[in-house]
């Protein structure tokens, strides 16, 4: 008696979640703090041209807070506000208010 085994093949395509671009730039932000001044430098001059492939939520969720902290405490180059205030364009006032602006009376 004589077996055959056939394997098919299928080709998977990855989720969203595991979209590359969106895992590096979410991952280097939260490794800023070990990033030489070059990374870094190279990183942000990119980013603009990233943030608009990546998925709103991932930008409004994990990488405006993450940018927003590393402009705060210095981790990041004044540069990197540009991207911060484009990600911002796209939240209602009341959000933008609170996650961009975040001065004055309420921040």
């Amino acid at each position: 008696m004589t077996y055959t085994h056939t394997t098919t093949t299928t080709t998977t395509h990855s989720p969203p979640l595991y979209n590359t671009k969106q895992v590096e730039t979410v991952a280097f932000l939260e490794n800023l703090a070990v990033k030489d001044v070059v990374e870094k430098e190279t990183f942000f001059k990119r980013l603009p041209g990233v943030v608009p492939s990546l998925p709103q939520p991932v930008n409004e969720r994990k990488v405006l807070p993450l940018l927003s902290s590393a402009l705060e405490f210095g981790g990041a180059p004044p540069m990197a506000l540009s991207t911060l205030l484009k990600i911002g364009t796209s939240l209602p006032e009341e959000e933008y208010t609170k996650k961009v602006r975040r001065g004055g009376d309420g921040g």
